[in-house]
């Protein structure tokens, strides 16, 4: 699926059919055509494409001087599609962000939370600012392993009480899925800091000054 998002003159952001000049191009969980119509009509690097759709890739920035562009994969929480209990259990999956001459790509292989709270409009948005809508996506995604993360700890408790109870394999196995999900948790934030303090530098991404705190929180988060 592929929406288009231009910020209007009166600061709201709404929904286009074509790309312009300063749009946000949002794709989930492309088709091949759509994958084809991102290389070739709008002209996102292939390799970049298939890196943000790659469900084993983790966080990082790289760049294409050639064309003008700069990829910043960052991973998200999301509830993993396998589990086998009815306790849900965590993994963590990469968003695409690239930043080009004119206009930004997000590319996520699923619907996630923290793009479709950029798309709902509850945040603010402006489309021509594409280092701030970068900077709004990775507060999402931070605020997003926070709020799971509430949620891994208030089925801890509750697993470790009954454990207390009954030793039994089910509260055990559930214990374990919970700690698979810390790990994964654990190594993705590590891979999304190291690519938060790169985009601190300032080398491959521009600055401005009213970036600044916003920045700042999205580290601290």
């Amino acid at each position: 699926m592929i929406k288009i998002f231009k910020t209007g003159q009166h600061g709201l952001m709404e929904q286009i059919r074509q790309p312009e000049k300063g749009c946000w191009i949002s794709v989930v969980d492309p088709t091949r055509e759509e994958q084809r119509w991102l290389e070739e009509d709008v002209g996102v690097v292939p390799e970049f494409v298939r890196a943000s759709l790659d469900p084993e890739e983790t966080s990082y920035i790289d760049q294409d001087e050639e064309r003008e562009q700069v990829l910043v994969i960052a991973d998200y929480p999301a509830r993993d599609p396998e589990a086998v209990s009815d306790i849900p259990t965590f993994v963590t999956q990469p968003v695409g962000v690239v930043m080009m001459k004119g206009c930004i790509v997000t590319i996520a292989g699923e619907e996630n939370e923290p793009v479709s709270e950029l798309e709902s409009g509850r945040t603010r948005v402006n489309t021509t600012q594409k280092t701030r809508l970068l900077l709004l996506l990775l507060l999402a995604i931070s605020q997003r392993f926070l709020y799971c993360l509430r949620q891994i700890d208030r089925l801890s408790n509750q697993t470790e009480a009954r454990l207390y109870k009954s030793m039994k394999n089910r509260e055990l196995l559930h214990m374990l899925q919970l700690d698979k999900s810390l790990v994964y948790f654990s190594s993705s934030l590590k891979a999304d800091e190291l690519t938060i303090n790169r985009i601190m530098r300032g080398k491959l991404i521009p600055h401005y000054t009213e970036d600044t705190d916003l920045l700042e929180d999205v580290l601290i988060e």
